[in-house]
């Protein structure tokens, strides 16, 4: 088993969606940066 077939379970296990970026999807790059911020400056970093 592939690590993206064991991905993919994972995602079908817990009832989560793949994201599938289309061209011309204009809310790509903005959500890319909403969640890289709050990545790196709103959840505290833990060590793991």
């Amino acid at each position: 088993m592939t690590v993206y077939s064991q991905f993919r379970q994972q995602l079908w296990r817990y009832r989560f969606e793949q994201s599938m970026s289309r061209r011309g999807y204009c809310w790509d790059a903005p959500m890319d940066r909403l969640f890289r911020s709050l990545k790196t400056e709103w959840v505290p970093n833990t060590g793991c």
